[in-house]
């Protein structure tokens, strides 16, 4: 087979090490691990494509011979400071629980969060003559919501976010690729259920064909986040959910600090999750959206079903009084006030401060640390 395959990494140096964070014993072990996977995977990668290109035969031998099959990663082996360099600091990510029931409702199964991007700059590298100039990498990072389990005996049919069900597992997902624009804005926050927009070209001369001939088949990462419950990572490999930091690869890295116990031995309906790699996230530990009242029926981030509720309750009014309905008309009634929860619905104020304690958010935030490692290849 012609052509031949080359590694090439950036370089560490005394001032990259300089202004290094110090990282904490578990921290740096689990880098030292997240550095093996990802070299791990390219060397997977490489095989494969070796492989393929000996099943198709000897027809294109000629075409291949002379090329130069690059792979190059944006760590230095063996150095977890550099793998912590190109983390992603309290990115933010919000789950709307509406928008997980109306899925569920039409049997989808997916329902993810916001995404957290960030452009990163090609490495420093010494590549061979002639081969086309590394491109900037998109990574986009998002979370999935894989499964909701109650965490108690329901006795009636309930909705999500009441009754115990405060938890979800949630899939790390983290998608890479080559990218020709120049993108000044390090980080940016897309909406709800992420994002496709690409990267615009800014017409700064960059080679068309550079996102080309590069591609990003690598990419392994976690992240931690204190609204995790048990601190229990979330953990994915080329885009797919799986627990690489276990028993097995601690016990490869030699590792001192012992694993968690809820990652060793999973308990509870959650368990097949935590063992995929997912993560257990609290509603409780989360940053609830601050509902705005001021327009009852038009107030953004609340459940459906708390706000339908309180429509119901709070429809009767004084003769000739009117209130506004969720569709934007305004009803009527020609009765006689006969209860009291007519009078108190005749009150904006007492309607405001009932509304308050009433509805439910549907919208909640987090914030979480990832680390991720990435190979970029033009084979």
């Amino acid at each position: 087979m012609g052509g031949s395959q080359s590694y090439h990494e950036p370089p560490w140096s005394l001032e990259d090490a300089r202004v290094a964070r110090p990282l904490s014993t578990e921290l740096r072990e689990k880098l030292l691990g997240l550095d093996y996977r990802v070299r791990k995977c390219l060397g997977r990668y490489g095989q494969e494509e070796d492989d393929r290109r000996d099943a198709d035969g000897d027809d294109e031998d000629e075409q291949r011979e002379g090329e130069n099959h690059i792979c190059v990663g944006y760590h230095t082996e063996g150095v977890p400071e550099s793998l912590d360099k190109v983390r992603i600091v309290a990115a933010k990510f919000t789950i709307d629980l509406d928008d997980l029931k109306r899925r569920c409702e039409r049997r989808i199964t997916h329902c993810r969060s916001t995404a957290h991007s960030v452009i990163l700059d090609p490495p420093v590298v010494e590549l061979p003559a002639g081969t086309p100039s590394i491109p900037r990498v998109k990574v986009e990072v998002c979370f999935a919501i894989a499964e909701v389990v109650p965490t108690q005996r329901l006795y009636r049919k309930a909705s999500v976010g009441n009754d115990g069900m405060h938890t979800l597992g949630v899939n790390l997902l983290i998608t890479a690729s080559a990218c020709d624009a120049v993108d000044d804005s390090r980080v940016e926050q897309d909406s709800v259920g992420g994002t496709d927009d690409e990267c615009s070209d800014d017409g700064s001369g960059t080679d068309d064909d550079m996102t080309e001939a590069w591609h990003v088949p690598v990419v392994v990462g976690f992240a931690a986040s204190e609204a995790f419950d048990g601190r229990v990572d979330a953990e994915s490999e080329n885009g797919q959910e799986r627990r690489w930091w276990g028993q097995k690869e601690h016990s490869r890295q030699q590792a001192t600090v012992p694993l968690s116990r809820r990652v060793l031995h999973p308990r509870g309906p959650f368990a097949p999750n935590i063992n995929e790699g997912r993560s257990i996230l609290d509603l409780n530990l989360c940053v609830p959206k601050k509902l705005d009242i001021d327009a009852l029926w038009k107030a953004e981030g609340c459940s459906r079903s708390s706000a339908q509720a309180l429509w119901a309750a709070f429809s009767r009014c004084y003769p000739r009084a009117a209130v506004a309905t969720p569709l934007g008309r305004r009803r009527h009634s020609s009765r006689s006030p006969g209860t009291p929860l007519e009078t108190v619905s005749s009150c904006r104020d007492v309607v405001k401060i009932i509304a308050a304690f009433t509805l439910e958010p549907s919208q909640y935030t987090f914030e979480a640390d990832i680390h991720f490692g990435l190979g970029i290849c033009n084979f």
